[in-house]
């Protein structure tokens, strides 16, 4: 990343997460490009299998990438379910530990 160029994040989003704690993350980075006049960041949506998540109250948010893609982000956020300790899926436990390894912050 060259020091002009925004930092990326990563949002990933489980089925069933909760639209308040997506807000509560991305407005202060959105209000931070538009305070700016530029974008100093920049967001990627995740989801499983690369289709819409869809939040608690029923609205979806299309994804940019699925769980096991290339993702250079500088932060991953990771939006859980009601239950997030019922979410079992191997393989993005799997790209979690990876990402974390290769120094992405989670």
């Amino acid at each position: 990343m060259k020091n002009n160029d925004p930092h990326t994040l990563g949002l990933l989003l489980i089925d069933g997460f909760a639209l308040m704690s997506y807000a509560s993350v991305i407005e202060p980075f959105r209000a931070a490009n538009a305070l700016a006049g530029t974008d100093l960041y920049e967001w990627l949506h995740v989801t499983v299998d690369g289709r819409p998540a869809r939040a608690s109250n029923g609205a979806s948010v299309i994804a940019d990438r699925k769980v096991g893609e290339a993702l250079e982000c500088d932060t991953l956020f990771v939006f859980a379910a009601g239950d997030p300790a019922s979410f079992a899926d191997a393989a993005t436990f799997a790209w979690l530990r990876k990402l974390a390894l290769a120094g992405t912050r989670l």
